[in-house]
């Protein structure tokens, strides 16, 4: 039987390698921050809407200097949108945000195809506290 002898030094650097207390920056995909700080949530769409025309919501979503804008997605029912904006944050041990307020302005487009009262449902974050947030908006369609 052969024992395999490793100098104290290499096997000192295997475990600083595997032990490392550095965490590596990564970005994570994060909800929307709809209201940050006391800020009121800002949302733009109009109170009414013809049957089968495209509708435009405009959602404004806030972030700080580790963020980057991500994708918007949107889901439709009969009468009834949920609007939900992601973003990305760098995250890691050693990783250091400006401090400064970001916003993103976001566009949404839904079609409704049925005459009534449509409920428009904003899904994100609310800052500080990372809260869940979901804001609603009635739309009539006519």
């Amino acid at each position: 039987m052969r024992i395999l002898s490793l100098p104290l030094t290499s096997l000192a650097l295997l475990v600083g390698v595997a032990c490392s207390p550095t965490d590596p920056a990564h970005e994570v995909r994060v909800p929307g921050s709809l209201i940050a700080f006391g800020d009121t949530a800002r949302i733009e769409l109009p109170s009414r809407a013809a049957v089968g025309t495209p509708v435009t919501i405009v959602v404004t979503s806030f972030a700080d200097g580790c963020s980057r804008q991500g994708e918007t997605e949107v889901s439709r029912g009969a009468l009834e949108a949920d609007v939900a904006p992601f973003d990305y944050r760098t995250e890691g041990r050693d990783v250091t945000c400006p401090s400064i307020l970001r916003q993103f302005r976001r566009e949404a487009v839904v079609t409704f195809d049925t005459p009534g009262q449509a409920v428009i449902r904003i899904r994100g974050m609310q800052l500080p506290g990372d809260q869940a947030l979901v804001l609603t908006r009635q739309l009539l369609i006519e």
